[in-house]
């Protein structure tokens, strides 16, 4: 998490390419609950400030094991899982994501409907 912790402070990326098992995603999960804390701290008014949304890009096997876990450990984040193209769904993207903290799709999804996830604007 601290490694996490640092790349986002400094603004840098990086890939974290640990074995499976090892709490990658329990990692993420808590650099994006430090990220919205930081946001909320430095809100005007006590309000907390607007932040954009993270984007996890997965397999599409664990798209569901991410929100669950989200779920689990920062029940706190709003996460969304986006499970079909623009078109299949019928609406947009920024529609479809509205008012979350964390949004999740595949691979293939965000190949296709590459364009909206560019058009948005993302914390990471």
């Amino acid at each position: 998490y601290r490694w996490l912790e640092t790349l986002r402070r400094n603004k840098l990326g990086g890939i974290l390419a640990d074995d499976m098992g090892l709490g990658k995603t329990l990692q993420v999960i808590a650099m994006m609950l430090a990220a919205r804390e930081d946001a909320a701290a430095q809100g005007e008014d006590g309000a907390p400030a607007r932040v954009a949304p993270f984007l996890v890009v997965a397999p599409t096997s664990v798209v569901g094991n991410w929100v669950r876990e989200i779920e689990r450990f920062a029940p706190g984040l709003r996460a969304r899982a986006v499970t079909e193209t623009s078109k299949k769904r019928r609406s947009s993207l920024a529609g479809a994501v509205a008012g979350a903290d964390v949004v999740v799709t595949s691979y293939t999804l965000f190949r296709l409907d590459i364009e909206e996830y560019h058009a948005l604007n993302w914390s990471a």
